[in-house]
């Protein structure tokens, strides 16, 4: 067996896409496809870019979406699809092998969750198997692309939509995202541009409806005008047309507002790099990404596909929904955020017929507590749906959620799985399964956070403390290396958590770290490293270059 563990991570996306060149090959060995997916932006956009590389190979497919697989709808698949139709699952599938498994159709699955018994699919794509973490490194919409981009290398366009497909799942650009990234700058679909990461509109209008980044002028008329007249910033003007200098001053404004929260995660969803999709109908990132998780019945999700495809006609009618979706949310994040109860080791929202807990997790993680995990069950069709939230902060420190609502839920004879840092599933209604259910998972994340050296203080001895240091060493000039050090320390920045210190020094900064467990040292190392390759691009918001600079970094572990 290979041990993909140890192995370095750019051979890990190579076996990556050697899975995803194996899905091709079969794929196109097939004439009928029934496609089926998730209903999120991730999902959406994985539907949209396999259903294009299809039309391009003269297939016939069928697509359904779904929010989750079950026995049931299993079922209806096979009652409805005669037994030579391949059965391709995107970013969805993993975690459902054993309804799967009564499928008699050849099935491919392109997904990135964590997998749960043995796949009776004939091939498989998902970064976990080849030791790639599918939370934050590629999503599901990712890996569709990779299959895609292997079916046919004219699809190389489709990794607009595979951008879009991360950005709204929330994850990180690095490892394989940061390779699809780049491909789609090279030849010109996608276009980056640092500020803050919302959506495109008149300043005002943004800042009352938008949740990311969710402020305390959110939804605040009076106080939204004073914090742009503050700023010298005309409220009418659109986002997009604001000068560089301008969104400097703002995305400083808003980070000062988020400081007190000591969020690494809220900054970073903040401000940063503003992706502009140059193929696509919506071509802010954000705008998109907002679209496609605001849908919430089928004629929606209809819709959502038809606008990643190219349908000019439904544009206005997304953005219509998108807009009444937000302005809904904001208004009932106020309501609903004070309402969270605190446990010991996890915070949680217990309501009924509650809008979008994906969302109202996310915001309360990030911009409310992001000090320990939070759960929004919300009860509604005879079930409590899960929707549960961690930080990378948390993540380094042991929890795991997946695992966690997973044997939480399943307790009370339930279900749920996902990632480490966001999670699902479902619960039996009722007051008393939340209260059993809470306690367990209570019990559960706190055994993944504890340390060592936190028994060690109920034994009355000292914590023990591990430490180490990674130096990052510019090859130019001492006055450029300064300048680069300086880009590197603030694009760090997000990362700058409990127990590391950086610094600047003559031609070189370093991080030093100190954590009570050696794990989640070295994944803070491992953090650090995979995002160092683009330090001296990050922050340009803060401290922008000669257009003539031009700079060289390594990075040296010490």
């Amino acid at each position: 067996m290979v041990n993909y563990k140890s192995m370095p991570e750019p051979e890990k996306i190579r076996h990556l896409k050697k899975q995803a060149e194996s899905a091709a090959r079969f794929i196109k060995q097939h004439k009928y496809v029934c496609l089926v997916t998730h209903n999120d932006s991730d999902g959406l956009t994985s539907a949209a870019i396999m259903i294009q590389a299809f039309k391009r190979e003269g297939m016939t497919y069928f697509h359904k979406i779904f929010p989750k697989l079950d026995a049931g709808l299993v079922s209806v698949l096979s009652s409805s699809f005669p037994e030579d139709f391949l059965m391709v699952f995107c970013d969805i599938g993993s975690g459902q092998s054993e309804f799967l498994s009564v499928l008699p159709n050849p099935i491919v699955i392109l997904d990135h969750h964590v997998p749960v018994g043995k796949s009776p699919a004939k091939v498989v794509v998902n970064p976990i198997t080849v030791g790639l973490e599918g939370s934050y490194m590629i999503s599901g919409a990712g890996v569709s692309y990779l299959t895609a981009r292997a079916m046919n290398p004219e699809n190389a366009d489709l990794s607009s939509l595979a951008v879009a497909g991360m950005i709204g799942d929330r994850q990180l650009m690095v490892a394989a995202n940061a390779e699809i990234l780049e491909e789609a700058k090279e030849i010109g679909v996608v276009t980056a541009r640092r500020g803050l990461k919302i959506g495109d509109g008149n300043l005002f209008d943004v800042l009352m409806r938008t949740t990311e980044p969710y402020l305390d002028i959110t939804g605040k008329p009076d106080e939204i005008s004073a914090f742009l007249a503050g700023l010298n910033l005309d409220e009418n003007k659109n986002i997009h047309d604001l000068t560089d200098e301008e969104m400097d001053r703002l995305c400083k404004a808003v980070l000062e507002k988020l400081e007190p929260l000591n969020s690494p995660d809220a900054t970073e969803a903040a401000a940063g790099d503003v992706y502009y999709l140059k193929n696509q109908l919506v071509e802010n990132v954000f705008d998109l990404a907002g679209i496609l998780d605001s849908c919430n019945k089928d004629e929606d999700f209809e819709m959502a596909i038809a606008l990643c495809l190219g349908d000019e006609t439904v544009v206005d009618k997304m953005f219509e929904v998108y807009r009444t979706i937000q302005e809904t949310l904001v208004n009932n994040l106020a309501v609903i955020l004070p309402t969270a109860q605190t446990l010991e080791n996890v915070s949680y929202i217990y309501g009924k017929d509650l809008h979008s807990a994906g969302n109202i997790s996310t915001t309360y993680i990030r911009y409310v507590n992001p000090q320990k995990p939070f759960v929004c069950l919300n009860e509604n069709d005879g079930v409590i749906r899960i929707s549960a939230r961690g930080t990378r902060l948390l993540i380094r420190e042991g929890l795991d959620l997946s695992i966690a609502i997973k044997q939480a839920a399943e307790s009370v004879g339930g279900s749920g799985g996902g990632h480490n840092i966001a999670s699902g599933g479902l619960l039996p209604p009722g007051a008393e399964t939340v209260e059993n259910f809470m306690t367990k998972l209570n019990e559960i994340i706190g055994s993944q956070l504890s340390t060592d050296s936190e028994k060690s203080k109920q034994n009355g001895q000292p914590p023990v403390l591990m430490s180490g240091s990674i130096r990052f060493i510019d090859d130019t000039d001492i006055e450029k290396a300064e300048k680069s050090s300086e880009k590197l320390i603030q694009s760090l920045a997000p990362d700058n958590l409990y127990g590391m210190e950086t610094a600047v020094y003559e031609g070189y900064a370093e991080v030093h770290m100190t954590s009570e467990k050696i794990g989640s040292l070295l994944a803070t190392a491992d953090d650090l490293l995979m995002n160092a390759d683009g330090a001296v691009r990050v922050k340009k918001a803060s401290q922008k270059p000669p257009e003539s600079a031009s700079s060289k970094s390594r990075n040296d572990k010490e």
